[in-house]
């Protein structure tokens, strides 16, 4: 059982609890102002990413020096990140961009901090105050995308208060599929509360469907049905119908038609003669997402073969697809695929770390005290993370892995009761979020 704090440690509620409710509306934000530093670059977001880690360590130094029964929190973050953040420190030290490698390595850093911290303060947080919080953090991008959808200002497909569609996509997905489990488990217990987050479910899947995109579509509908046929099969039936009612929301038949479709089938070769001006192309040739991330990963492969162990270095892809991805942007191309990326930037090492890292969480969540229905959720919320990763940069969404990493650490936090020892004179402090209890 996972180690409860005494309350007189750090101030949780009063700075963490409310940073997390916040970081999914500040994305915008934090690129406004940018502050150079020989060859890093500081933004607000790193600041903010910056806080975490210091609470983090500050946790940890508590936990060795003063509270020892808390160790078994330290130890679970370190059996669960430990290898990945080994694995992406030796592919930063080799890294032809050094300075931004770094930057994704505390990402990552960031990510581990905050699941750490959430292990740490779930017997204090509770499932009633998680569920109000993850809810509250959504409300402001919400309340963005509706006046966009409001205004005609969405554009083709809806991004709220984030910088891309996906990340607005992935964040739903999480949203959508953490409060549907708190719901059916009955984290909140009647009233307005409850009533109120059926409301905030219906608008994000709206919201996720404008977004267009199609891995979010998948994932999210597989977490419902699977879910939901396991813990109220009865709820199957609408489940099932909003199926095609969905497909009545603007753009998304034709998302989905056009995945089904395709684009007419042009090789790797056609292209790149069309994009050198060797072939005369007298129409606009439009390559669809798929296949264009097809031959993406195949142009790839031959240099992971290369350096099949430990890779190019962490955040190497990018800059390094302007050599051997002839349809690259000036910048170059992210991967698009979470393991094409690890295996290309850190080799096997960083990959199957990544792997490792999703399969301990669902291992650790089955040893820990949680019910049935929460180890569930978390294996279809990996399982889901897992299958979008196929498709897209997952690891640099901060806000979204931000979010994901604290839902999972607080579950696997919890107890189904308090242990004898937090009665009497240590009894459970009340935490508050903007006056509820």
């Amino acid at each position: 059982m996972i180690a409860v704090p005494q309350r007189r440690t750090l101030p949780f509620v009063s700075i963490v609890l409310p940073m997390l409710v916040a970081r999914p509306s500040l994305d915008p934000l934090f690129g406004l102002g940018r502050m150079n530093l020989g060859a890093f670059s500081i933004t607000p977001g790193f600041l903010f990413n910056f806080l975490f880690v210091a609470l983090a360590s500050l946790v940890m130094l508590h936990a060795l020096l003063v509270d020892r029964r808390a160790q078994t929190v330290i130890r679970t973050a370190a059996i669960i990140w430990a290898p990945f953040l080994l694995a992406a420190l030796i592919a930063a030290v080799h890294s032809p961009v050094f300075a931004e490698a770094i930057q994704v390595l505390f990402n990552y850093l960031t990510f581990a901090a905050v699941s750490m911290l959430a292990l740490y303060y779930a017997p204090y947080i509770g499932r009633r105050v998680l569920t109000l919080a993850v809810a509250l953090s959504g409300v402001v991008p919400l309340a963005t995308g509706l006046i966009q959808i409001a205004l005609g200002d969405m554009g083709e497909r809806l991004e709220a208060s984030f910088t891309h569609p996906n990340i607005l996509a992935f964040f739903m997905m999480i949203y959508i599929s953490f409060l549907y489990h708190a719901q059916l488990s009955n984290y909140l217990r009647g009233g307005w509360q409850r009533n109120a987050v059926w409301i905030l479910l219906v608008v994000a899947a709206l919201e996720l469907l404008l977004t267009g995109t199609r891995s979010a579509y998948v994932a999210t509908a597989l977490f419902l049905i699977v879910y939901t046929a396991f813990q109220r099969p009865l709820y199957l039936i609408p489940i099932l119908l909003a199926g095609p009612l969905a497909m009545l929301v603007p753009g998304v038949m034709d998302r989905i038609t056009n995945a089904a479709e395709g684009a007419p089938e042009m090789s790797y070769a056609y292209l790149v003669s069309i994009s050198h001006g060797d072939v005369d192309a007298s129409q606009f040739v439009e390559v669809d997402s798929g296949t264009w991330r097809r031959y993406l990963w195949q142009a790839a492969w031959p240099w992971i073969e290369r350096k099949m162990t430990f890779g190019y270095g962490l955040s190497s892809f990018a800059p390094l697809s302007r050599d051997f991805f002839a349809l690259t942007s000036t910048n170059g191309s992210g991967a698009h695929n979470v393991y094409v990326q690890t295996i290309f930037e850190g080799g096997l090492v960083l990959m199957l770390s990544f792997v490792y890292l999703l399969v301990s969480i669902v291992a650790v969540s089955l040893f820990r005290a949680t019910t049935s229905s929460e180890k569930l959720y978390i294996f279809l919320a990996i399982v889901g993370y897992a299958v979008v990763s196929v498709s897209d940069n997952m690891l640099y969404y901060l806000s979204v892995n931000v979010e994901f990493v604290f839902i999972l650490g607080c579950i696997i936090g919890q107890a189904p009761s308090l242990p004898s020892w937090l009665t009497a004179s240590r009894r459970q402090p009340q935490l508050m979020i903007g006056g509820l209890r």
